[in-house]
């Protein structure tokens, strides 16, 4: 049978002074291999190739690694039925585990920023380094910040990513790519610290399993400037503190998760009903009498109101507009009123209010916030009864969506069978249960678990998934919650917390159809939990069906230490938002702007802030971390069309492409034909002139914010 034993504040904490020295000694190696990978990386092109071919598989490489760890507990535990167990093997001392997980985690996200800047491909950045579109707009505020001393109109939506962003330009003396690699360290930490909390419950296999869930999603974001990412750190670090409090019954963790479950929405919003559905879970679950615990209802109201209230007060502080905060939700509600579903992979619904009504593409950005969320409830009050079943319409596509993901090896004339196949299979899965009270709950996690795999295998373009990933976490789920039944993992609190939770997702789900599911950055941890569940309920099976050969299952530590780490962690990320940005602005000063006489007769134009991609010959041996080869960058041009690859496309020369500030601000793509660097803290006067045609002006006409593309050479020194 297998023995557990209580563990204790002390457990994991070595005896001898000098088992200590050794551990911090260990330590300090570790750290040291860490600084060595990132000067690596940084220094040396032959690292960054490696790096970049490894990050093609890494996704399927982790889910493989987590499978081959999960047949293991499988066939020991056949072993051990069999009276045959394999050999143990000695493992490294526990004081170790953690700061070696925390750094691989950390050091895992930093892939894709190497191999984005090594392959000079990524999605939204042109050259892998350079942002575009809303990425633009994001590093475009933050450099606005430092320099001008407001936020934008687009960033008043949500000012936390431009904050964050601008903080680590300041420390990083305007080095994007140092600003991105100190951003992926982050968010592989926070990864880190929710995967720690499930493996103190579930155990560290279904915690690398979460981890192995959010990175898939993550992976794409991890090296750009979107606010997915400051989003998804935030999310993980309110899902570490909230699966904490579920299990520990203590409130003032609960409100510092809502506290940063709200602030994760402000970051990147996505489900916002969970800030509602999540305190209300918590009130009832934390009742000591009564229907609920009133006086925590009040603090949890106040929570919500203090997070939500923080993205109106850096607007206000910041000098940004107000009232275009968190204003641009209406674009889909006028859709769906109108009849147009959302998640339709052949129309995107967002942008039908610029079909019915090409006047708002005239608009400011909160002029066509307000204008379009007036038409939206118009529409609704005038046709609620389509509204709802276009609703209804948008959770099909969604499923359908899904199912494409799952069935994504066979041939599409099979799907039908194969679905026919699978209702039978489930319909005698829980017909054949012994209890009959648990399967509603284990079919919930089941509904669960196909709701997530879209988000799992991340569907978002220019991201390729292992082709049978969705299968297989269907038939995981299958297995674990239908088949053994989720009752041996004991973590009913945070069970019902993960039905929820995902009830809430799935109501929201219509309304965030946009164009991928970024728009769950913010509930990713939240939606690999069913991955998390379901591999512990599979390990938890196999310990209960080994002898003593099985090693010593320890229970999980409860006590008030477990939810602080992530609250710390939170807390911090959170002060330096509101201490950190002040601090960043009053350090960077804007350059001397003053142009000069070009040859053509024309004064010059600065260029301020900004980061390069540098285009360089193929055959060059040695490459600076800004440098791009000119077959590896022509093959992305075409996924900026139809701007601005018309503009990139067949280029020769020496080009460098430069995405900054104008003089006045402006977010400014430059394509400049020399081999020259980011100007960051000074001004690159540069000679030609802004790009001007019926495309260029179309396409660009709908951003919020004035985006200009530039061509033009260096101006000559005097």
């Amino acid at each position: 049978m297998t023995v557990r034993q209580e563990a204790s504040p002390a457990d994991g904490v070595t005896s001898s002074h000098g088992a200590s020295v050794v551990a911090s000694v260990a330590v300090a190696i570790l750290v040291v291999l860490v600084a060595a990978f990132l000067t690596l990386g940084w220094r040396s092109p032959a690292v960054r190739s490696t790096l970049a071919d490894l990050d093609r598989n890494l996704t399927g490489a982790l889910y493989f690694g987590v499978a081959l760890l999960l047949a293991w507990s499988v066939f020991s535990a056949v072993l051990a039925r069999s009276g045959r167990s394999p050999r143990r093997r000695r493992r490294p001392p526990a004081v170790l585990a953690g700061p070696a997980g925390l750094l691989a985690s950390m050091l895992v996200y930093c892939v894709p920023a190497f191999a984005a800047w090594s392959s000079g491909a990524w999605w939204a950045m042109i050259g892998g380094a350079v942002p575009f579109a809303d990425a633009q707009l994001y590093f475009g505020g933050a450099e606005r910040l430092l320099f001008f001393g407001e936020l934008d109109v687009f960033n008043s939506r949500r000012p936390l990513n431009a904050m964050f962003l601008a903080v680590r330009l300041a420390v990083t003396q305007l080095d994007l790519r140092l600003a991105l690699l100190v951003q992926c360290l982050l968010l592989g930490a926070a990864c880190y610290v929710a995967a720690r909390a499930v493996a103190r419950d579930l155990g560290w296999l279904a915690g690398s399993a979460l981890f192995v869930g959010i990175f898939g999603f993550s992976r794409v974001y991890a090296p750009t400037t979107m606010s997915e990412v400051l989003g998804i750190t935030f999310g993980a670090l309110a899902f570490a503190t909230i699966w904490t409090a579920a299990g520990d019954r203590k409130r003032w963790v609960a409100l510092g998760g809502v506290f940063l479950l709200t602030l994760a929405l402000d970051a990147r919003s996505g489900a916002v009903l969970l800030a509602v559905t999540v305190p209300l879970w918590f009130v009832r679950r934390l009742r000591t009498a009564g229907w609920m615990d009133w006086p925590l209802l009040g603090a949890m109201a106040m929570t919500v109101l203090v997070g939500v209230g923080a993205n109106y007060l850096a607007v206000s502080a910041l000098g940004g507009d107000t009232s275009n905060t968190n204003a641009n939700g209406g674009f889909l509600v006028y859709a769906l009123a109108n009849g147009h579903a959302s998640w339709d992979p052949t129309t995107n619904s967002w942008a039908e209010i610029y079909r019915d009504r090409p006047e708002v593409v005239a608009m400011t950005d909160p002029e066509r916030n307000r204008f379009v969320s007036s038409m939206a409830r118009a529409e609704v009050r005038e046709h609620p009864v389509r509204f709802l079943t276009t609703a209804a319409d948008s959770v099909r596509n969604y499923l359908v969506i899904s199912k494409w993901a799952i069935l994504a090896p066979f041939p599409i004339r099979q799907h039908r069978p194969i679905m026919a196949v699978a209702v039978v299979a489930i319909a005698v899965a829980v017909l054949r249960r012994r209890q009959w009270k648990s399967a509603p709950t284990e079919l919930a996690l089941f509904g669960s678990m196909l709701l997530a795999i879209p988000v799992l295998v991340s569907l978002v373009p220019g991201n390729v998934p292992p082709r049978h990933l969705g299968l297989a976490l269907a038939v995981l789920g299958f297995l674990a919650f239908l088949v053994l039944g989720s009752g041996p993992i004991r973590v009913s609190p945070q069970v019902s917390l993960t039905v929820i939770s995902f009830a809430t997702i799935a109501a929201c789900l219509p309304v965030l159809g946009v164009d991928t599911v970024r728009v769950f950055a913010a509930t990713a941890p939240f939606l690999a939990l069913p991955l998390a569940l379901a591999v512990g309920t599979l390990v938890r099976h196999c310990s209960l069906a080994t002898a003593a050969s099985v090693p010593v299952e320890v229970a999980p530590v409860h006590g008030s230490s477990r939810g602080r780490l992530p609250l710390v962690v939170g807390g911090a990320l959170a002060a330096s938002l509101a201490l950190g940005t002040p601090l960043a602005m009053a350090a960077v000063r804007l350059p001397p702007v003053a142009s000069a006489m070009c040859a053509d007769g024309l004064p010059s134009q600065a260029l301020i802030g900004g980061v390069a991609v540098r285009v360089v010959a193929d055959p060059a041996v040695e490459r600076a971390v800004d440098q791009v080869g000119f077959s590896a960058f022509a093959r992305q041009v075409p996924s900026f069309a139809p701007v601005p690859s018309n503009h990139l496309a067949g280029i020769s020369g020496p080009v460098s492409v430069i995405g900054g500030l104008s003089a006045t601000g402006a977010d400014r793509t430059a394509i400049v034909d020399a081999d020259v660097g980011a100007p960051r803290r000074s001004a690159l006067q540069l000679c030609g002139q802004v790009l001007r045609d019926p495309l260029t002006d179309a396409a660009l006409a709908v951003y919020p914010q004035p985006v200009e593309i530039f061509r033009g050479w260096p101006l000559p020194s005097p």
